[in-house]
C-alpha cells in the first residue's frame, strides 16, 4: 500500500536512499536497535500521520533517526507550552532520542536571555553535536602531509 504522497517521487527516493545509507551506518550493534532503517521509517510514519508534516518536512526530521522519538519531540515541541514553529521544531528534534531537546528548550527560554536561534544551538542534538544530515557525526580527517608535499 502506498502513502498519500505516492506521485512525489523525488523525494520518495530521497527517503529510500536515506533509509538505505542509515541502515548501513547504523548496522545491528545494539540488542534494542531496530533492524536497520525502521526506527527512520517509523519516525516518518509518525511525523507523516500523526503531526501531518509534508513529505519533505518528515524526511528532514526522520533522516538518520533510530526510532519515533524525533517524532514525539516535534510534537512536543509544538505543544503550547512551548509552540515553537515548524522549521525550528524540526531543528530542535532532528537526530532526537528522546523529548529532553524540548525541556532544554524551555528552561533555557525561562532562564536565559538567550535568542531562539542560540537556544537551538545549544538544545538540538544535530546543531549542538554537529552532525550530518543522517545524524552521524561529522569526520574531518586532517590529510597526513601538506598537499605541496606530495
Amino acid at each position: 500500500m502506498r502513502g498519500k504522497h505516492s506521485g512525489d517521487s523525488q523525494a520518495r527516493r530521497l527517503f529510500d536512499a536515506g533509509l538505505a545509507v542509515a541502515g548501513l551506518l547504523l548496522g545491528a550493534g545494539s540488542a534494542v536497535a531496530q533492524e536497520p532503517g525502521q526506527g527512520a521509517l517509523a519516525c516518518y510514519q509518525m511525523a507523516e500521520r500523526q503531526v501531518s508534516l509534508n513529505s519533505d518536512q518528515a524526511l528532514a526530521l526522520c533522516r538518520g533517526a533510530t526510532s519515533a522519538a524525533p517524532a514525539e519531540c516535534f510534537i512536543a515541541a509544538r505543544a503550547p507550552a512551548t509552540f515553537l514553529d515548524t522549521e525550528s521544531a524540526i531543528q530542535l528534534c532532528r537526530c532526537s532520542t528522546s523529548t529532553a531537546p524540548v525541556a532544554c528548550f524551555q528552561r533555557a527560554n525561562q532562564e536565559t536571555f538567550l535568542t531562539d536561534w542560540e537556544i537551538l544551538q545549544l538544545c538540538s542534538p544535530s546543531l549542538a553535536n554537529n552532525l550530518l544530515v543522517d545524524c552521524q557525526p561529522y569526520s574531518y580527517v586532517l590529510p597526513r602531509y601538506p598537499w605541496w608535499w606530495h
